[in-house]
């Protein structure tokens, strides 16, 4: 088959652009020129409906306009869609569950061939008339083009991605597929049965049987942290619901809260991204944190935290309304801050007064040494959710859906998120039955923000239930032979000075009474005659005498067996 070439002589044909002599037309010239000038056009099915032609950059094309032209045909075909500031298309290997990757330059030109015909126009005869005539779509024109903002903004802007079938606001649950209406692409192929609302709460609340909770309460704020994702990635799709950080804590390593933050990320059956707390620099929390963000994977927890947490990016990112600039070390991009979800696990941490007020405290304790978890059909329950996890997104799915028909109510509830958490007072009350979301949460909030309230928990922790009696100095003792952070003067490096440092926030905790709980312990203050060193008499010593109290252990047994 023969290369057509048309020549169009000037006068005869519309206004033509002004040429455009920039350096990058040059350089995309010289480089055809260098390669393959001129292509045959290929064999094209006569039954099929021809393929809209794309002019590429020359005398006569700017790169923008041939960028426009080509991003408008993609448009079209819904393959092609704007994520994070980038043209990006599915992933071709299965494994990687439907994520979406970068179209970068070298793709470009096979991929588009399937969509478009490509030619280029020329000044010929000294300018005279024009040669209008097919050529190849290089990686050289195809990075010019993806340069070109403007003709990224024409594609389909994808704002979030979600790996389950979410709830849209009408109750019914989005398929398999882009949502322009959302900027949402569901990746997921999942079926999710219907459910009725009584059999959606046992279900839910079974899967919580095996938690031994520091307080009703806390069951309560579990069961929020189970339908954070429903809510924030479907239900709230058109704006921006500002969502707390759901702290999972525990009195003890080893008692289930990475377990229960795996447990949600199986409902949703979506990995979740850990990232762990360094000190300082590249790798650092918020280092670490940002580039969670811009991997795009919805469900994110700050893993194991312990010590000070003192981060500005996550307090701010807590409360975006939608777009936020993610930047790790060599990357940087836009994301929609509705789009995730935040978890977090720690034994004991301290945190500023702004990120306390966005937690919402999940408070566990170990079960007894000869605790048996139970077992399922499928094995243990993180193998169990995920043979069922469309079952689960059904129940999750229903109980929300209960809420939107009973027109969203809400019950006020003393939190920062009031959106949120007076729409989820309603749900736990109402539809699990369940104690207020924030009873008890204040507690929580006043000792991560206090790092001696905090100090003292963690070494009563530290004691494993027995009941001990310590004077200031061998408090101080007891905690650097255990390896937890005293809080003292930053240079101090003296006993006294720690010792005289801490004395004083501890004085103003107990104030004018000697009985201190701290959730699940208590420190009981008394005053002791201790003889002087040098014989001369004695002098009064303040004693603290650390317990386990039994009251968590009562509530917790308000909650019935589930199974």
């Amino acid at each position: 088959m023969t290369t057509q070439l048309a020549e169009i002589t000037l006068g005869q044909t519309d206004p033509l652009p002004i040429k455009q002599n920039t350096a990058s037309e040059d350089t995309l010239r010289s480089e055809e020129k260098s390669s393959i000038p001129y292509v045959s056009v290929p064999h094209i099915d006569q039954d099929a409906p021809p393929l809209p032609v794309v002019y590429l950059p020359g005398d006569l094309t700017t790169i923008r306009e041939s960028a426009v032209g080509l991003m408008d045909v993609l448009a079209k075909t819904e393959t092609v869609f704007s994520y994070m500031g980038s043209a990006v298309t599915m992933a071709s290997k299965q494994e990687q569950r439907g994520v979406f990757e970068k179209l970068a330059k070298e793709r470009l030109p096979s991929f588009a061939e399937r969509h478009a015909r490509f030619r280029r126009k020329e000044w010929v005869n000294g300018g005279a008339s024009v040669r209008d005539l097919p050529r190849a779509f290089s990686s050289s024109h195809a990075g010019a083009i993806l340069s070109c903002k403007e003709a990224l903004n024409g594609l389909p802007r994808i704002s979030r991605l979600c790996s389950f079938p979410p709830i849209s606001s009408d109750g019914k649950v989005l398929s398999v597929g882009y949502h322009k209406e959302h900027e949402l692409f569901v990746t997921s192929k999942t079926q999710v049965p219907e459910v009725t609302t009584d059999e959606a709460v046992k279900l839910l609340l079974n899967l919580l049987g095996d938690w031994k909770w520091s307080s009703p309460a806390d069951q309560s704020r579990a069961i929020a942290a189970i339908l954070a994702p429903m809510l924030r990635l479907g239900l709230f799709l058109e704006k921006s619901l500002v969502m707390p950080i759901f702290m999972v804590e525990a009195n003890h390593s080893q008692s289930g809260k990475g377990m229960l933050v795996k447990l949600i990320g199986s409902i949703y059956n979506e990995p979740v991204r850990l990232i762990s707390k360094r000190k300082g620099g590249v790798g650092s929390l918020d280092e670490e944190f940002n580039k969670a963000l811009l991997e795009g994977r919805p469900l994110i927890s700050l893993d194991n935290l312990r010590g000070r947490i003192n981060s500005a990016t996550l307090e701010s990112f807590v409360t975006a309304d939608g777009r936020f600039n993610a930047r790790a070390l060599r990357s940087e991009g836009e994301v929609d801050s509705r789009g995730y979800v935040i978890y977090g696990t720690s034994n004991a941490f301290e945190t500023t007064q702004d990120l306390a007020n966005r937690l919402c405290g999940i408070r566990i304790l170990q079960q007894a040494d000869d605790y048996r978890w139970r077992e399922w059909t499928e094995g243990g329950i993180i193998e169990h959710v995920k043979a069922n996890h469309p079952l689960y997104l059904g129940a999750v799915a229903a109980v929300l859906r209960s809420w939107i028909l009973d027109g969203m109510p809400r019950l006020d509830c003393p939190h920062r998120q009031r959106e949120w958490a007076s729409g989820m007072n309603w749900i736990v009350q109402r539809i699990f039955g369940l104690p207020p979301l924030t009873e008890g949460h204040d507690a929580l909030v006043e000792r991560v923000r206090d790092p001696v309230h905090g100090f003292l928990r963690e070494l009563a922790i530290s004691l494993h239930g027995d009941e001990q009696t310590f004077t200031l100095a061998e408090m101080i003792s007891e905690a650097h032979a255990k390896g937890i952070d005293v809080p003292s003067l930053k240079s101090s490096g003296s006993p006294k000075a720690e010792q005289l440092h801490l004395g004083t926030p501890i004085s103003r905790l107990f104030a004018d009474q000697n009985l201190l709980e701290l959730e699940g312990y208590t420190i009981e203050r008394t005053v002791v005659r201790e003889p002087r060193t040098d014989g001369e008499g004695y002098f009064d010593s303040k004693v603290y005498r650390f317990r386990k109290t039994t009251a968590a252990t009562a509530a917790t047994a308000a909650t019935a067996d589930l199974d």
